[in-house]
């Protein structure tokens, strides 16, 4: 089957600090995807992405910006061929979610809302452990600064409702805008 022929991918980016919960959400969501529809289903978690890429220590805004911009690419491959794409990315400023909406032709923005602080006593990763003892770890929340999304399609709130409770808001959102097929 010819691409223009094949139902473009639906592009879902989870956004929000690290430790907020996106891999959590995002390997949730997948499953219940994969349950739910009649495509393939992809995940793209950015750590994953960086390991891979072989960069581990890059971590200044244009870097980051770079790794976001690469993943990006690979999410609008898969998705220009079927594929609906999971991203779970930082993209921790209003340019960078800017060129994902630019990019991405079918893309939803859902932003988990947690505190810093909340994610700085979980840090699952030791992120905020080990940025705190840099003087310039190049952390968001930390010296590098986060820019809460203005305008997401949809917001969850990881440490005041479970991961069943936001994985049941983001299913009703898909649903009501018949999102994914």
């Amino acid at each position: 089957m010819s691409r223009n022929k094949k139902k473009t991918g639906q592009i879902i980016l989870l956004t929000g600090f690290s430790g907020s919960g996106k891999t959590t959400l995002g390997r949730a969501l997948q499953k219940l995807l994969i349950q739910k529809c009649n495509k393939p289903v992809e995940f793209i978690d950015g750590d994953e992405a960086r390991k891979f890429l072989e960069i581990e220590s890059c971590f200044s805004l244009k870097e980051r910006t770079m790794v976001t911009k690469q993943i990006a690419f690979v999410a609008h491959r898969l998705a220009q061929n079927g594929v609906n794409v999971i991203v779970a990315n930082i993209a921790g400023l209003h340019s960078t979610r800017d060129f994902l909406r630019r990019k991405w032709k079918r893309y939803i923005q859902i932003f988990l809302d947690a505190d810093i602080k909340d994610c700085i006593n979980n840090d699952p990763k030791n992120v905020y452990k080990k940025a705190l003892k840099m003087k310039s770890p190049h952390v968001y929340g930390i010296d590098l600064p986060f820019e809460k999304p203005t305008n997401p399609d949809l917001i969850v709130y990881p440490y005041k409702e479970s991961v069943q409770k936001s994985l049941k808001k983001i299913a009703e959102y898909l649903e009501l805008y018949k999102s994914i097929p």
